[in-house]
């Protein structure tokens, strides 16, 4: 039998209690034995979960030891972190074979919660920077090896009803952990919804226009050993001034060491009843006509670093009154020149049925 408890200078309590056998090659077995800690700190304890785990608060954590001979089982993992800025996490389960020597872990069972009244700061935990949010509230499953890691049955919720809401489900695979970009795979379904468009705009570091809500979803996954987005779409809302409606794919996306978009490939098509309700939209005086309804599409290719909008195609107005057709490139936007168009080439037509209307 064998019974120890320690401190260490960093605040961690440890309890390591039981009983084992010495085998003839003077390897532990038959080990019956309950490990239970606390300390004050996430990080204090991190050399007993690993090595790079976020700081959470305050962490307890218990488990049971077996083995009758080989490496051993970790069984009844029950391990909390509490935070003063209200971070909650939870990990239940066990893990199959837990080495003692040097050799990575195998048969991971563990059920993972995490909960933040504020997810901008649980983000700023884990090396990311987001506006504020609101509520966060994350579950998963881990399974697999240390170096076959599985994140399986992710369920992401957060925000609030009257501001954005960030939603996120499905499964993700790890391999290389000295790669830059350890993802193996990836495969969610991501949404988001605003109670308003300018809501987003400290997201996006872009000031927007006012068109209501907005709801967003996309394919976040791993075609080929390279992660992409497909089938994402932008739309406003049925009653919006302007419904607009984009959609698309994005072929390359990098997640770490930094994030990188490449080869997006978006259409985007606008309309209204009113021309002159854009007035409202983009806050300016009556400076646009109510000649009738409007229809806009346009194709949006590049990366997040530059934007090209070509294939521009508008008609706005009636032919009673005024009509305006629109074609060509809106240009290039980019962050260097504050996302306003350069080298637009646009073509710009105007026609009338009736000089009197068009006098009104």
């Amino acid at each position: 039998d064998f019974d120890f408890h320690g401190k260490t200078k960093v605040g961690l309590d440890l309890s390591l209690s039981g009983n084992f056998d010495l085998a003839d090659s003077l390897e532990p077995e038959n080990i019956q034995a309950k490990l239970v800690f606390s300390a004050p700190s996430t990080r204090a304890a991190r050399f007993l979960i690993f090595e790079t785990i976020p700081e959470f608060g305050a962490i307890t954590g218990k488990c049971d030891i077996h083995s009758t001979a080989g490496d051993p089982s970790l069984t009844n993992i029950v391990i909390q972190t509490r935070d003063e800025n209200s971070i909650e996490a939870n990990l239940n389960g066990g893990i199959a074979q837990f080495p003692l020597a040097d050799r990575p872990n195998q048969g991971y069972n563990l059920e993972v919660s995490i909960q933040a009244t504020e997810g901008a700061v649980l983000a700023k935990r884990v090396g990311l920077e987001l506006p504020g949010l609101g509520p966060l509230d994350l579950n998963f499953k881990i399974e697999g090896s240390t170096q076959a890691l599985q994140l399986n049955q992710i369920n992401l919720s957060g925000g609030r009803e009257d501001d954005v809401r960030i939603g996120g489900q499905g499964h993700m695979s790890f391999a290389d952990w000295d790669r830059a970009d350890p993802f193996e795979t990836i495969e969610l379904k991501l949404q988001v919804q605003s109670a308003t468009t300018q809501l987003l705009s400290p997201w996006i570091g872009q000031k927007l226009p006012e068109l209501g809500p907005l709801s967003s979803e996309a394919h976040l996954h791993t075609v080929s050993g390279q992660h992409r987005i497909d089938q994402l779409q932008i739309r406003t809302s049925e009653t919006a001034p302007l419904t607009v409606v984009v959609s698309g794919s994005a072929e390359h996306i990098t997640l770490l060491p930094e994030l990188h978009i490449r080869g997006i490939e978006l259409e985007a098509n606008v309309s209204t009843d009113d021309i002159g309700k854009l007035n409202g939209v983009f806050s300016l005086k009556d400076e646009i006509p109510q000649i009738g309804p409007l229809q806009a599409q346009a194709q949006i290719s590049g990366d997040d670093k530059n934007i090209v909008i070509d294939e521009v195609s508008m008609t706005a107005g009636k032919e009673e009154l005024l009509l305006v057709n629109l074609s060509g490139r809106l240009g290039e936007l980019s962050p260097a020149n504050n996302w306003q168009p350069q080298n637009t080439s646009l073509t710009i037509q105007a026609s009338s049925s009736s000089s009197a209307g068009l006098a009104e």
